[in-house]
């Protein structure tokens, strides 16, 4: 005994179930989309040395040449001082290395800006007596990578997402 039942769907699943059903009946398979498990970017390298974080590039004026030149400071491996470059000489510069991202973990970084005085919540009021200290809160993320190419391949490393792809 069977029941005559309508089932209303949409042209989109209409359609969807059709290409399914003309597959099947054509004998193709379908796949599943594989997710994908390895991840790939680039470090770029300065001197032969990998660079894993940058600084904040700077516009300074050069007296010699009367032009304002772009600066970034660059801070390699097993180095604590950041080496200054040139900026468009350093981007066109196409020395770099793929990697492979292993994990990826988001550190929390709390920065003080300053003292400020309390306030009435209500009236907007400057309160007496006690300063509160603003806190600014930050999230870096440190990505570990293992160096897929060059002299250094093999070697894993923790390394800012800034770094990658640069």
């Amino acid at each position: 005994m069977s029941e005559d039942k309508t089932v209303t769907i949409t042209k989109k699943q209409f359609e969807a179930l059709m290409s399914r059903l003309e597959s099947v009946e054509s004998g193709r398979t379908i796949k599943k989309p594989q997710r994908v498990r390895d991840h790939i970017a680039y470090l770029r390298t300065l001197e032969g040395k990998l660079i894993i974080k940058y600084g904040t590039a700077e516009e300074k004026f050069n007296k010699n040449t009367t032009k304002w030149e772009l600066k970034l400071p660059v801070y390699q491996v097993g180095e604590s001082e950041p080496v200054v470059v040139d900026y468009m000489s350093f981007l066109n510069d196409a020395n770099q290395v793929q990697v492979k991202i292993i994990k990826q973990v988001a550190v929390e970084r709390v920065e003080s800006a300053g003292l400020f005085p309390k306030r009435d919540i209500k009236t907007d009021n400057i309160l007496p007596g006690d300063e509160i200290e603003l806190e600014v809160r930050y999230v870096d993320y440190e990505v570990d990578v293992e160096i897929l190419e060059g002299e250094q391949k093999g070697t894993v490393l923790t390394v800012s997402t800034t770094a990658l792809n640069a």
